[in-house]
Parts: C-alpha cells; sequence; structure tokens
C-alpha cells in the first residue's frame, strides 16, 4: 500500500472516531437499551424503569463488525452487577417521581459540584431536588458523599423517605420493631438508629430477606437489587389525606382520599385501590378503566367502611394501588399505613347542680389519641389531667371547676374540648348554679315591754353579704359574727302592747334576697312567770 494510500486509511479512521462524538443521539439523557442486560435477572425490573425513561447507563460508541463491514454503532451499559452509588440511588428516585428540577446550579451539599456527573450525564440538579423533597441530606459536615457505594440500611431510609414513611416508621414501638426483625439470623447487625427503617421496610413489603433467614444491613446494594427495589414500590404511588382520618359522621375529616401516581409511558389502562386489615383481609376496593382517560381519577374517596357499608372500627389499615397497562403488566405500589382513629370526646359533671361556693368535678372521656383536654366556664378555665400517659389511643381526664360566692343563680355552659392530632372535639354541659340562701333567727327576750331592748340573732350561709332587720318602722344592720349574725334595737316606750313583727332579710353576694318574719310581742312586765323565747327557721 503506497503513502497516499496510508494516508487515506488514517483519515477514514480518524473521521469514524472522532466525528461520532457529534452525531451521538439527540436527547444524551435517554441511553438506548442496555445490551448487558439481556440475560439478567432484574431484565424485566430494569427494563420498565428504562421505558419510564428514569435510569442512567453509560452511552457507549465506536466501530463494531456488522454485516461483513466495520460501522460507528452506539450502545449503552447498565452494568447491573456494580454497586450502586448514593448519587445514582438518589438521581433515579428523582426521577420516578418526577421532582421538580431547581432553577439555578447550585446544591445543598459541600462534595457536590453543579458539573458532578454519572456516567457522562450532570445530575447535580437531580440530586439538590432530592435534598429539597427531603429524600436525602447532608451529614453534620454538609456532606453527601455520592460517589459512595450505598448498602441495603441507607437504601431503606432513603426510600422511606421518599415514601413519606419515616413518620410511620418511628410511630412503631420496640415490641413492634422486634417483631419484624426478630426472624433474622443477623438482626443484632442492624444499628439502632436504623431499625424502625428496616422493620417498617420488611412489615410493609419493600424489603425481603435472604434464604439463610440474614437481612444483610450492611451489603452493598447492586444497580439491579436498587433498581427493582424502586420498581416494586414507586412505579405506582398512592397517598391518603388525610391520615389518620375519623369517619365518625360529624363532618369533619370523616372521609380520606387516595391520590394515584401512575406510570408516564406505560399506558395505563385499568386502575385499583384495596385497603386491608391487619390481618390482611381486604375490606374495601375500588376499580376502574381508563377508556376515557389516560391516567385514574385525580382522587378516589373512601368513607371508611367495608364493601357492605358497615363503618370500620378504629385501628390500624393498610392500602395499596395497583395499575395494568396495555400489554396486562400489573404494577404495585408500596403498601402504606393509615389509621382511622375513631376520634370521640364525652364528658359530664359531678355534681351538676351546686351551690356558690362549691367545687364541681369535670370528668372526660378520650377515644383517639388526645394531646390535651380543656374546660371553659365564663369565669374559669383549666387543663383537665390524663390518667394515663400520653400519648393514648384511649383516655380519661379530671378537672375541678371551683364555683365563686359571688356567683348568681341561674344555668352555665361549660365547654370542654379535646385536642387531637388534626382536628378538635367539644362537648358543651350545663351547669345550675342555685343558691338555697339558708336563713334563721331568733329575738329574745321575747316578750318585751316598752321602752325595753331586743337582741336579733341571725344565722345563714357563706354567701350572705348583709343582714338587715326591721321593726318598729326602723331598719337595723346585723353585724357579722363570723359564724352569726347579731344587732340590738330598743323598743319605743309608747310602742302599743300586743304582737307586732320583725322582719329579718339577708342578701347574698350575687344579690340574692329572702327574707324571715318573726313574731315579737309587747306587754307590760309580769312579776313573775318566764318570758316566752320565739324561733323561726326557714329553710
Amino acid at each position: 500500500m503506497g503513502p497516499s494510500k496510508g494516508k487515506l486509511l488514517i483519515a477514514l479512521i480518524c473521521l469514524i472516531f472522532f466525528v461520532p462524538s457529534t452525531i451521538v443521539q439527540a436527547d444524551a439523557d435517554l441511553d438506548p437499551w442496555y445490551e448487558d442486560m439481556e440475560d439478567h435477572w432484574s431484565y424485566h425490573y430494569v427494563h420498565t424503569l428504562w421505558q419510564e425513561e428514569v435510569t442512567d447507563g453509560e452511552i457507549c460508541h465506536g466501530l463494531r463488525w456488522i454485516l461483513g463491514h466495520f460501522r460507528f454503532w452506539t450502545w449503552s451499559c447498565f452494568y447491573p452487577e456494580e454497586n450502586t452509588t448514593r448519587a445514582a440511588f438518589a438521581v433515579l428516585l428523582a426521577k420516578v417521581f418526577s421532582l421538580p428540577l431547581p432553577s439555578d446550579n447550585g446544591t445543598g451539599f459541600n462534595d457536590v459540584g453543579k458539573d458532578y456527573c454519572l456516567y457522562g450525564k450532570k445530575v447535580a440538579k437531580y440530586l439538590e431536588a432530592a435534598r429539597i423533597a427531603g429524600f436525602i441530606e447532608p451529614d453534620a459536615a454538609g456532606k453527601f458523599y455520592p460517589d459512595h457505594p450505598l448498602d441495603r440500611k441507607d437504601a431503606v431510609v432513603i426510600l422511606l423517605h421518599a415514601l413519606e414513611l419515616e413518620a410511620y416508621a418511628f410511630s412503631l414501638d420496640e415490641e413492634q420493631i422486634d417483631i419484624q426483625l426478630r426472624g433474622f439470623r443477623d438482626a443484632n447487625d442492624i444499628p439502632a438508629s436504623y431499625r424502625p427503617y428496616l422493620a417498617t421496610a420488611v412489615m410493609l413489603g419493600i424489603i425481603e430477606g435472604y434464604p439463610d433467614r440474614t437481612i444483610k444491613p450492611n451489603r452493598t446494594m447492586s444497580r439491579a437489587e436498587a433498581a427493582t427495589i424502586v420498581y416494586r414500590s414507586c412505579l405506582i404511588r398512592v397517598m391518603a389525606t388525610p391520615n389518620p382520618f375519623s369517619p365518625d359522621g360529624d363532618g369533619h375529616e370523616d372521609v380520606t382520599y387516595f391520590t394515584l401516581s401512575p406510570l408516564k409511558n406505560c399506558n395505563v389502562s385499568r386502575w385499583q385501590v384495596d385497603v386491608f386489615d391487619c390481618d390482611e383481609d381486604e375490606v374495601w376496593s375500588k376499580s376502574g378503566n381508563t377508556r376515557t382517560q389516560q391516567y385514574p381519577p385525580p382522587a378516589v374517596p373512601w368513607p371508611g367502611c367495608t364493601e357492605d357499608g358497615e363503618i370500620c372500627p378504629p385501628g390500624l389499615y393498610y392500602y395499596r394501588a395497583s395499575v395494568e397497562d396495555r400489554a396486562n403488566q400489573t404494577f404495585y405500589s408500596a403498601l402504606k399505613p393509615l389509621i382511622i382513629t375513631g376520634l370521640d370526646l364525652s364528658a359530664h359533671l359531678a355534681p351538676a347542680i351546686v351551690a356558690p361556693g362549691s367545687s364541681v368535678e369535670v370528668f372526660a372521656h378520650t377515644l383517639g389519641p388526645a394531646a390535651t383536654v380543656d374546660a371553659t366556664i365564663s369565669w374559669l378555665s383549666l387543663s383537665l389531667i390524663p390518667d394515663t400517659p400520653l400519648p393514648a389511643t384511649e383516655n380519661d381526664w379530671t378537672g375541678q371547676l371551683q364555683v365563686p360566692l359571688a356567683t348568681a343563680d341561674g344555668e352555665y355552659s361549660v365547654e370542654v374540648v379535646g385536642h387531637f392530632p388534626t382536628m378538635t372535639k367539644s362537648v358543651t354541659l350545663i351547669l345550675q348554679v342555685h343558691d338555697p340562701l339558708p336563713l334563721q333567727a331568733q329575738i329574745h327576750p321575747n316578750p318585751t315591754a316598752p321602752g325595753g331592748e331586743v337582741v336579733m340573732t341571725a344565722w345563714s350561709g357563706e354567701t350572705a353579704a348583709q343582714m338587715q332587720a326591721h321593726l318598729c318602722g326602723r331598719t337595723i344592720d346585723l353585724l357579722n359574727k363570723g359564724s352569726y349574725w347579731q344587732g340590738t334595737a330598743g323598743i319605743p316606750t309608747d310602742w302599743p302592747l300586743g304582737e307586732t313583727t320583725v322582719n329579718i332579710k339577708v342578701t347574698s353576694l350575687a344579690g340574692k334576697e329572702k327574707t324571715v318574719t318573726l313574731p315579737l310581742v309587747v306587754e307590760q312586765p309580769q312579776i313573775t312567770g318566764p318570758s316566752r323565747l320565739i324561733f323561726s327557721l326557714t329553710d
């Protein structure tokens, strides 16, 4: 081969190797199908995610012998058995959840620059979107360590954050956590802070153990395994709002609504939402097809009843959504908890009829996790005390109201309010206040003589504010002696002989009045014989 032909061959080779970098597919974010996935066990999972345009592999290009000629070819690889990194998993979730990307190029991680790449693609915005959504967060030093391999326990934490199941995980008590994890031989290898997450993931079927009865929390997750758990829990997502809810007919949060977020590209033909009890028995189901619309309805209501229309009792339930595509493939969401609280508040007073100055016991009973219960009357507000520590799904509450001495007779409203996590409930009770205002009095001496002096003594309750006597045309104020009232009055020398009357009146702090009338005999003094002492009693 002459020099000119050699130069020509070199030029052609250069053209082959350098021109393709400018003619790779128009959208560099969309990978060709991965040629290293054809016989892999995770083919179905990865292929579905690839159809959803959410996977990231390495795009390769170069010369290949095709049909007897070397041709330039573009292909891609997924590398299913390689370790998945923290960044790769977070980016996959950000794409599956269609998180909105930030407008700027900054990130909230000190070790993730705006040009950070994954398989040759800039993905910093996806990581920032995942951070903003709460899927991932920096450590105390502000770092994310994007290139570190992701182990199973950290993958579960990120996934539960994305599925908004973290609060449920930490609502489990230690006994519930132990029940889920004690079947694994390596349960003691799970750090304490990860136990609620792993227990929740096992309970809801997000992860499974290995045949040797281990869960391997520290094992690095492969890219195929990462794709599989995302496929099993995220391709169709469902959210119940409100949760908890209370189908008790009071018009407040009687219905929860299931919002479905189905696949983008798989042409959903049928959808379904199922509710199960703790024994995994189905209690309610709703389904439909999408002949008239591509996606399920925006919200599917559930009034907390069974298929027969009976209201479900308070407790823990689970819900799950599924969709079927045009190729008859069925996709399931992660199983999620749903709480029917059956929130209720009842209350009563003891006694319900009292006198001023008395104490009234307020009793309340709550069904559901009430945080506080208050009782309010026109002159007082108080917080009732729970019988058992909070939070409690059922509790008794007590408190004591003191009725002021100056309270007038009448009916008073006592408003008892229970404060629950998502709402308040109230009960109005009626307290009747009645002051019997007892009054007893006597006059001594009786009979008495013209020009003589009499002593008037009266007894009443602790609400008495004033005591007066009216006799012989005059008003005399009796003095409070502590346990009784007393005053003296002279009888005019010209007062006619015979029987007259003395009116003794008590006035309470609230202005209530009561009067007792006593007879007084005026006569000339007698040399012999005892004087008469007359008492008059009222209630």
